[in-house]
């Protein structure tokens, strides 16, 4: 495929997030086909059926700063208020404020960053067992997809290194973004 079309596909991406995607336009000039390849795991990235919209942001959120990736933090983030959870919610959640959130809030973040971290199976046990209970076993399959995919991202971007750790800065672009429905 022609540089010049992934050029603008990187562009676009950047133009509907609102970072920069340096490390995308890196993986399209060196393996094109990979970046064609990496494309297809988007649906899977956002495959829901059954868990709220809100929690699977708060899962892909916790996964993405426990891997402490500012740009990923803000897409996150971005991301969740676009599909209008509420910006006191995602704030409490980013600042580590669990008292601000329920108990279903908790488990989401906790899940995603203790899944991002490689947590021992006796320590992420008992979140899965609340989910299993709440949600039944599709509900900790559409949790664990959210936050193995959104940990795919800072990985990658590590290893290739264009890793951007993690700031108060990163938090509030992103929350200062008005909801759609906002004048």
């Amino acid at each position: 495929m022609k540089g010049w079309f992934l050029e603008r596909a990187v562009r676009m991406q950047e133009a509907r997030l609102g970072v920069r995607l340096d490390y995308l336009r890196a993986l399209s000039r060196a393996a094109p086909g990979a970046f064609w390849r990496m494309a297809l795991m988007l649906p899977l990235a956002g495959y829901r059926r059954r868990v709220s919209s809100e929690e699977l942001h708060l899962v892909r959120l916790g996964a993405s700063l426990a891997l402490d990736c500012g740009a990923c933090v803000e897409i996150a983030l971005r991301m969740a208020r676009a599909e209008g959870v509420p910006p006191d919610v995602l704030a409490a959640a980013a600042a580590g404020r669990a008292e601000a959130l329920t108990d279903l809030q908790v488990d989401a973040l906790e899940f995603g960053a203790m899944v991002a971290r490689g947590a021992a199976d006796a320590d992420l046990e008992p979140v899965r067992a609340r989910i299993v209970r709440r949600l039944g076993e599709s509900g900790v399959v559409e949790y664990s997809l959210a936050a193995a995919t959104a940990a795919f991202y800072p990985t990658l971007k590590r290893a290739m290194g264009f890793a951007s750790a993690c700031d108060l800065g990163t938090v509030e672009r992103a929350l200062s973004v008005p909801d759609q429905g906002d004048s």
